[in-house]
C-alpha cells in the first residue's frame, strides 16, 4: 500500500473515531478521548482496527457502555478485559474492528507514576505510555496534551534502569581473554 492509501486508511479510521467519540463524550464522567495505534500514526491500511481510549472520573456502568455501543450502531459486542476502575471492550462499527480501552483518569495517573517514578521497566504500561505519545486526541485535550508533556520528559533515572534491565550482553572481551587462555 503506497503512502496516499495509508492516508486514506487513517483519516476514514479518524473520521470513524470522532463518530464514535460523540456517545462517550456526552457522559458526564468522560474526561478525555484519544485515538491511538495506526490510526493515530497515520500508517493504516483498510484491514487496520481502530484502537480508541476513553478517560473518565468515575467508570460508567455495564448499561451505558452497553447503550454505547448501540447507539455507535456497535455488532458483536465483546468484553475483552476488565477491572475495578478499567474495561476493555470491542466492537465492530462499519466494518472495521473498534477496541475501546475504558479508564479512570485516576488508574491512568497511577499507571503513568509506576513507569515514570517507580521505574518498573518491565510493565506492559511502558507501550502504553509510547501509545499516549503518538495519540491523537479528540476530546479532553488539555488533559492529553498534558499527559504527553509528562511522558516525553522520560527521566533519566528511568532510562538509566532501562538500560540496566535490558542491556545485559556478554561481553565480547571476555571471550578473547578465555580463548586467549586457551591458546
Amino acid at each position: 500500500m503506497d503512502a496516499g492509501q495509508a492516508s486514506e486508511a487513517s483519516d476514514f479510521l479518524l473520521a470513524l473515531a470522532r463518530r464514535n467519540m460523540q456517545v462517550y463524550a456526552a457522559h458526564p464522567s468522560a474526561r478525555a478521548i484519544l485515538v491511538t495505534g495506526s490510526a493515530a500514526e497515520g500508517v493504516s491500511d483498510f484491514y487496520s482496527d481502530l484502537d480508541m481510549i476513553l478517560y473518565y472520573e468515575k467508570l460508567p456502568v455495564a448499561e451505558e457502555l452497553s447503550d454505547a455501543s448501540r447507539r455507535n450502531q456497535g455488532e458483536g459486542r465483546r468484553i475483552l478485559a476488565s477491572g475495578e476502575d478499567e474495561l476493555l471492550e470491542a466492537y465492530q462499527v462499519q466494518g472495521v474492528e473498534c477496541q475501546f480501552a475504558h479508564a479512570t483518569v485516576a488508574t491512568w495517573e497511577r499507571d503513568i507514576a509506576t513507569v515514570l517514578e517507580d521505574l518498573d521497566v518491565t510493565t506492559p504500561l511502558q507501550k502504553a505510555l509510547a501509545g499516549t505519545l503518538i495519540a491523537v486526541p479528540l476530546y479532553g485535550e488539555p488533559l492529553i496534551r498534558s499527559w504527553q508533556a509528562r511522558i516525553a520528559a522520560y527521566p533519566e533515572a528511568l532510562a538509566q534502569a532501562m538500560v540496566s534491565h535490558y542491556l545485559n550482553f556478554f561481553p565480547i572481551w571476555s571471550c578473547w581473554s578465555k580463548l586467549h587462555t586457551i591458546y
